[in-house]
Parts: structure tokens; sequence; C-alpha cells
């Protein structure tokens, strides 16, 4: 990130060009945390294109307390929800306190160190009684008694069944056969692709992995990449491993061994899947330019990305490139056993110092109605998982609502980062590093698999 690309951002926000939340998607792609890019637009000044004043924009995190003093009963809710996810997230609570007046909520949104302070509030006995915390969070919070199981019956009293939601994300929502989450969206990868600079090629949409190592070939040429390998560059080596996941499943991988006791990539696939990205990474991007500007501005042919893109992307005020940008489902490896990468977000009730069954019951309430109205939660990017809001995302005809088909026909497929290992947060910055390390020629494929192994193997051993 250069201090040029970051005043230039900054300065297309103050003077009304690009959106709140199209700041902070540009300002994280080019390597700014989300506490930084909020820090730094809570002391900035924007104007209207009127050149009048507009009030300063919310800061990270969001902290707000919906509904009647008069309430019967107060919860909390913490999130990891940054920026316009965080604002979208905290008008979803206020309506919820609207059809609910006899409970109020303290909405915690974009909890900065969420992970740390998570822990040391149910040490400390201040936790809140919701967290939305992502699936491959359970098996380190429950491990350290961070989260309460649900039980059966308190799933049935607050009218939550396992049959309204999509099938294989309710399989990731335990820790030891017992259920702590239950699930309110799901993201995977789907292919963005530019139909201007795929035309001019004469190519057509790619729908296996030697179809889109062509296409990047044939769409590589002077400014234009042909493939981007995400956020490659972005200095977050964790949030990578979901792109390394998704292609280590396709090419028949394995993450870890079934009982989570050891790694298990570093094999003949694992070796032929890391290759292929780098492969990619050469042909389509050599010199490794960063993910976000050249995409919306129409010189990237094709790239992974997930549904939370919907905005930036299709946007014509924020994407010059927009009316030329598409999205398909994810080319394969293999059509007959195809997979991509797949994550949820997860509504959780944390351990409390004082339990408080009226509390709890007012938490499984907000629970359930906040996946039955997933569809407005929709909006900021997300499918949802449970069944009927997700129907109704989908016969939508609201333009970003439409571009989330694409992700949604994938969900057969989906593959899941298991839920029940405790060093998992732990194993994932170790494994990125190196995946990272070997695209940009930093160290040999096999080389940074062995380091990897070795260092994984370490941390689940200590578990």
């Amino acid at each position: 990130m250069s201090a040029r690309e970051l005043q230039e951002l900054l300065e297309a926000w103050q003077q009304g060009r690009i959106s709140r939340r199209s700041f902070f998607t540009s300002a994280i792609a080019l390597g700014l945390s989300a506490g930084a890019a909020s820090a730094l637009m809570s002391t900035s000044h924007r104007v209207s294109a009127q050149d009048q004043p507009t009030p300063v924009p919310t800061p990270t995190p969001i902290q707000e307390t919906h509904g009647s003093a008069s309430a019967s009963v107060k919860i909390s809710y913490w999130t990891i929800l940054s920026g316009p996810d965080g604002d979208e997230m905290n008008a979803l609570v206020g309506k919820f306190t609207e059809e609910n007046p006899d409970i109020a909520v303290e909405s915690l949104q974009g909890l900065t160190d969420f992970v740390p302070k998570m822990q040391a509030a149910a040490i400390s006995g201040t936790a809140p009684d919701v967290a939305l915390v992502r699936n491959h969070y359970i098996g380190p919070f429950a491990s350290k008694g961070v989260l309460t199981p649900i039980t059966p019956e308190e799933l049935a009293q607050g009218g939550i069944k396992a049959e309204d939601f999509d099938p294989t994300v309710w399989t990731f929502t335990t820790y030891e056969g017992q259920q702590y989450t239950v699930p309110l969206d799901i993201h995977c990868f789907a292919m963005m692709y530019n139909k201007k600079i795929l035309g001019e090629a004469g190519v057509n949409v790619p729908t296996t992995l030697d179809e889109w190592m062509a296409v990047a070939q044939a769409t590589t040429k002077d400014d234009i990449l042909g493939y981007q390998n995400w956020i490659l560059t972005n200095n977050d080596p964790t949030n990578f491993t979901w792109l390394w996941f998704n292609f280590q499943m396709q090419f028949g991988g394995q993450f870890l061994t079934e009982d989570g006791k050891k790694a298990a990539f570093n094999t003949p696939e694992g070796v032929a899947a890391l290759t292929w990205m780098k492969q990619m990474e050469d042909i389509g991007n050599p010199k490794h330019l960063p993910y976000f500007d050249l995409n919306r501005n129409g010189q990237v042919a094709t790239w992974p990305d997930g549904p939370w893109i919907i905005t930036a992307m299709f946007n014509p005020e924020q994407a010059p490139a927009a009316a030329d940008l598409d999205v398909a489902p994810l080319p394969q490896k293999d059509p007959n056993a195809p997979a991509v990468w797949a994550q949820s977000h997860q509504l959780a009730l944390p351990r409390q110092g004082s339990p408080d069954p009226k509390r709890r019951e007012a938490a499984l309430r907000f629970i359930d109605w906040l996946t039955a109205h997933a569809a407005d939660w929709a909006r900021a990017g997300q499918i949802p998982a449970r069944n009927s809001a997700r129907d109704e995302v989908l016969v939508s005809d609201d333009l970003y609502l439409t571009k989330l088909r694409a992700w949604a026909s994938q969900l057969p497929f989906a593959k899941f980062m298991p839920t029940d290992v405790p060093t998992m947060l732990e194993v994932l910055p170790r494994l990125g590093s190196h995946v990272v390390g070997a695209l940009l020629g930093q160290e040999g494929i096999e080389d940074a698999l062995k380091s990897a192994e070795a260092e994984v193997n370490d941390i689940l051993a200590s578990a």
C-alpha cells in the first residue's frame, strides 16, 4: 500500500465520489485493517457533491442500545462485523426491537480484537448474551468454555429446527457432539469475470480449471490481468487460506486428518493444487498487482471472489466497469466431483457470569428472528442459511440479490473448514503464510507445504 493510493482513496470518499462501504472495501484491499480504516474515516471530513458538510461517519465499533427502557428484559449482542456490514446489522437489531418491544438489545458491532476479548469476557463473566462468530471459531471457543451448548429442548422452545436450514451448514454447528451455534448465513467463492474482456478475446466463460487457465492466457496482455488470486498481497494470510482450501478440495486433497490431530495437506494432491494456483498467478498477474481497484476499473478478466463484493463491483457509482462485470459458478477441476470453499456467520450463546433464564430465552428468540429475517441481511452480500429467507432472496428481482444466485447454486457441494479443532485460530495463519509465500515465489511449492506441515503439526500436538 502506498501513501498516494491511500490519499487518493480518502479524497474520493471525502468528496462523495465513493460510498462508505466502497471506502472500507478498498482500504482493506490495500492492506489497511478495518479498525484503522474506521479510525481514518472518523478523523476525516467529508463533503457532499454540493460541497455541504455531512455528519462524521459512524466509527467502528458501533455501539447502540435498541428498544424501550420499559422492556421486560435486556440482552447484549456482539459481532465481528465492521464498517458498512456493522451498520446494516445494527439496523437489523433495531428492527427486531421494534417488532419485539418486550426485549431491548445492547448492540456492539465490529468489536476490535474480537477473539481475545470474547475469551476475556467469558472468564470475567461479562460476555454478551449472543455473539456472531465464524463457524471455525466454534472449536477454539467451545474448548475454552467461551460458548455454552444449545440443548435440543432450547432449540425446540425457540422454534429453531434443523430442517429449516441448509443441511450442510447445519452439520458445522457442533463441537464434540454438542450444538453450539445456529447459522445465519453462508458465503463461498464464485468466479467474477469481465464480459467485455472475454468477448474481445473471443473466449467463453470457463467452467473447468483447464478452461480457466486458457482464458487467463488469452486475456493477459498490456494492462489487462487475465486472472488474480483474490487478496494474495493484502497482508492477511489467515483469510487467504479460504481460497487455498477451495482448490485443495477440488484437487481431492485434505486439510487435516479425520481426527484433527495432524496435517494432511502435504500430499501429491496438495502439491498439484498449490502448483495450479501459482501457475495461474504467474500467467494472469505476474507482477502480483493488488486486488480491487483494477477489478472494479475493468482491468481484470477473471478472479475468484465472495458474495460480500456484490455492492462494490455491481454498483456503477462504485465500480466504473460495473456494466461489464458478471459472476458465474466457480470453474471446477472435475465437474463430476465439484467442490467450493464455504463459511458461515453463526449465532452463539456465550457463557454467562450470572446465568439468567429470561435473558437466555430472549436470546433464543432473537436468534430465531435474525435467521428468519436474513433476507434483509443478504443485502450485505450473504446467502441466508435459513431456507425460507434464502428462497425469498433467490426469487428477488433486486439487482444485487440476483447476483447471489451464482454463489447459492454451489451450496450442494460446499466444503466447510472443520468446527472441532481447538487450535484452528493458530493453525490458519501459519499455513496461510507459507501458501502466500509459495505463490509469491518466496518459497518453493514443496518446501512451503513441508514447512507448513511441520508448523501445523507442532500446533496440533500442543493442544
